[in-house]
């Protein structure tokens, strides 16, 4: 497997775009998918002074479809709010066999107005390919999004 130093990288994938994400952990899969998704959406994150910060609760059936949740909560608050995530403070992440619950506390800067039209429209975030797996002690996915 070839990482990157970011612990994400781009893919291509016809009307999409897509992430390969590595992690140490779960929780570490999830804040790298996060910063991968802000990276697609602006390339340039704002300097901001000014700080919202909220609680994000999400709860799923499966990894991938909290990964899928969390993310798309993500695009939500960028496309609705102009929020972007700038410091997420360590995830309470529990996994059972039939419930995966994710709590974690995020500080959000607001995407000042001279920058919202340079924002990448990401649509949906995707099923397609999506599989978490441990590859060689690392957590390992593709998370493509419908741009």
């Amino acid at each position: 497997m070839h990482r990157t130093k970011q612990n994400f990288r781009e893919i291509e994938h016809t009307a999409d775009v897509g992430l390969e994400v590595w992690g140490k952990s779960l929780s570490d899969l999830f804040l790298n998918a996060a910063t991968g998704y802000y990276n697609l959406v602006l390339k340039n994150h704002p300097a901001s002074t000014d700080f919202i910060e909220k609680t994000l609760e999400l709860q799923e059936e499966t990894p991938e479809e909290l990964l899928v949740a969390f993310l798309s909560e993500l695009n939500y608050l960028v496309n609705s709010h102009f929020l972007i995530g700038h410091y997420f403070y360590p995830f309470n992440l529990e996994q059972r066999p039939d419930n995966q619950r994710l709590t974690c506390k995020v500080r959000f800067i607001t995407i000042p107005a001279s920058l919202r039209d340079k924002l990448a429209e990401i649509k949906a975030v995707t099923y397609h390919q999506l599989s978490i797996e441990n590859q060689d002690g690392w957590m390992y996915t593709k998370i493509f999004f419908d741009i």
